[in-house]
Parts: C-alpha cells; sequence; structure tokens
C-alpha cells in the first residue's frame, strides 16, 4: 500500500500538479506584464506568478523522468549524476519562490512606508527587488551545487530525490532559510497592516483627494495589501508548517517518513497557486481585465456587416 502511495506521490501526483501550476500562472503572469495599467503596479508580483509557474515546469519535468525510470527500472547510481538533473529545477523553484514573496512584502512596505517616494520610484524599486531575488537565488543553488560535487562519491537512486542527491548539511540549510525567508515575508506583512492603519488612514486619502491619480493608486495600494496579507495566511499553512514536518522526518529513511516528506513537499507546490486565485478572488482590476481578455477570447463580436442596396434596373 504504501509502495503504491509513493509511486503516485513521486511520478503522477507531480505531473498533475506541475500542469495545473503552468496553466494558472503563466496566463495570469501574461495577463500583468501584457496590460499595461496592471504592469505599473503589480511588475513584482506578476514575477511571483513566473516563479510559480516555473515551479511547475520542474513538477512536470520531474514526473516526466520518474515515470521513464519507473518503466526502465530503479538503480542505483553515482549521486553526482544527479546533482545537474531536472531535480535542481525543484530546488531552484523552492528558493525562487520564497524569495519572491519576501521581495512581494518589501514592496509593499515601500509603498505604505513611503507612499509618496514610492508613487514616483515604483518602476526603480520594482527592478531592483526583481533582481535582487534571481541573485540571491543564484548564488544560493550554486553554493548548493558544488558543496555536492565536492562531497565523495555515494550511491544513490536514480530517482534523485532531493533530500539525497544534495549535501545533507547544505540540503537542510536550504530548507530551513527557504522557511525563515517566508515566515519573514509573513512578518513584514503583519508590520506592512500596521503601517497601513496609521498611514492609509481617511485623513490621508482626503489630503491627497486633490490629486485623483495618486488617490486612487493610495486606495488601490490598500487593497492590494490587504490582498497579500490573505495570501500570507494560506502560506504559513501551506508553506512554514510543511516545513518544520520536513525538518523533523528529513533524516529519517523509512517509507512512511518518505511519504510524509513528499506531501510537506506538494502542499510548498499548492502554495503557487495560492496568490493566483487570491488576487483574481480580490482585487477588482485583476478581475475585470480577466474578464474582458475571456470574454475577447471566446466572444469575439461579430463584425458589423453593412446591409448592400440592391438597385433594380427596370426594362
Amino acid at each position: 500500500m504504501l509502495t503504491t502511495i509513493n509511486y503516485i506521490l513521486s511520478s503522477y501526483a507531480y505531473l498533475v500538479v506541475g500542469t495545473l501550476l503552468i496553466l494558472v500562472n503563466i496566463p495570469v503572469f501574461l495577463l500583468v506584464i501584457t496590460r499595461e495599467a496592471l504592469r505599473g503596479s503589480y511588475l513584482v508580483l506578476a514575477i511571483v506568478f513566473l516563479n510559480n509557474g516555473f515551479t511547475g515546469i520542474g513538477a512536470v519535468s520531474v514526473g516526466i523522468k520518474r515515470l521513464i525510470i519507473f518503466h526502465d527500472g530503479e538503480k542505483f547510481i553515482n549521486h553526482h549524476e544527479c546533482v545537474l538533473n531536472v531535480t535542481l529545477l525543484l530546488l531552484a523553484a523552492y528558493f525562487v519562490d520564497g524569495f519572491s514573496l519576501l521581495m512581494n512584502s518589501i514592496e509593499r512596505l515601500c509603498a505604505v512606508t513611503f507612499p509618496i517616494y514610492y508613487y514616483i520610484h515604483i518602476t526603480r524599486i520594482s527592478y531592483s527587488l526583481i533582481i535582487a531575488q534571481y541573485v540571491i537565488t543564484i548564488i544560493a543553488i550554486t553554493s548548493i551545487v558544488i558543496a555536492s560535487f565536492i562531497q565523495p562519491s555515494r550511491r544513490i537512486s536514480n530517482f534523485c530525490y532531493l533530500s539525497a542527491t544534495y549535501s545533507q548539511r547544505f540540503y537542510f540549510a536550504s530548507l530551513q532559510l527557504s522557511s525563515a525567508v517566508t515566515l519573514l515575508s509573513i512578518v513584514f506583512m503583519i508590520i506592512v497592516v500596521i503601517t497601513l492603519k496609521k498611514k492609509f488612514g481617511v485623513r490621508n486619502l482626503t489630503s491627497h483627494s486633490n490629486n485623483c491619480d495618486l488617490s486612487h493608486f493610495l486606495k488601490n495600494q490598500k487593497r492590494y495589501t490587504h490582498t497579500a496579507l490573505i495570501s500570507c495566511c494560506f502560506t504559513f499553512f501551506l508553506v512554514v508548517v510543511p516545513s518544520i514536518m520536513e525538518e523533523i522526518y528529513i533524516m529519517e529513511f523509512s517509507s512512511k517518513a518518505q511519504i510524509i516528506l513528499v506531501s510537506c513537499m506538494y502542499l510548498r507546490m499548492l502554495n503557487s497557486f495560492n496568490m493566483a486565485v487570491v488576487f483574481l478572488y480580490r482585487q477588482k482590476d485583476f478581475r475585470h481585465t480577466a474578464i474582458q481578455c475571456f470574454k475577447n477570447l471566446f466572444y469575439k463580436r461579430k463584425p458589423n456587416v453593412q446591409p448592400i442596396a440592391v438597385i433594380a434596373f427596370g426594362g
């Protein structure tokens, strides 16, 4: 029974969840990035959707690879052969997902702490945060890969499980770092909400009522921040709690422990649906633009055909 569950979780579930992540997040990313009105306010968030879609690509790649292995048969190989395997995509995805959530929270903090400066320099701030998350991820993943190659060779399953492939010390540290970064993003968002109540009150909005664009911007930022906080609540239960469970069972090698570890991994991947669904439901501009795109795609207006006047020639 446990073997069957492990088989499904290690292959088909990756394909299903990964495909859904791609189908949900990539269209939402394209929706934001191709609409100037959304791109200006949600550029950092759009990169979160892109990273979540990348997680889906990594999951599908791992699922396909493992189905092939199940067909050909499991064998033991040098762990160095797994270091640059498709599982590296998943490891990178977990890192960049955590840091993109942190950068999104930092962006929210900038928006509510220095609203006027943020309004003027929004593009510069957004690009700086986007670059930072990728630079940090590249440095972290490169360090783990180098540490794993330096280690003496050992025989592991060709399924290339993350916990077996990479240096245990570095992999354990990466789990802790990813969990800490995600938890920090939640803490920042709580600070943002507290600051929001003080600085984005009715009096503050009234003081900028003469500038219609700025007033609308501030109101939208307030709703955006509340939506992000709701998303953070889901993130706590889908990322932070499973990460704690992983740290408890990571040193065990029983079938039950492996199923728990894989289940925790899936919960982290399910968090990648979180922001896209919550923002489509909560943000009016998101929802309105998505509905309009859907209507344009499936209910295109029929071209207006002008009636042709028929002139009869009598004889």
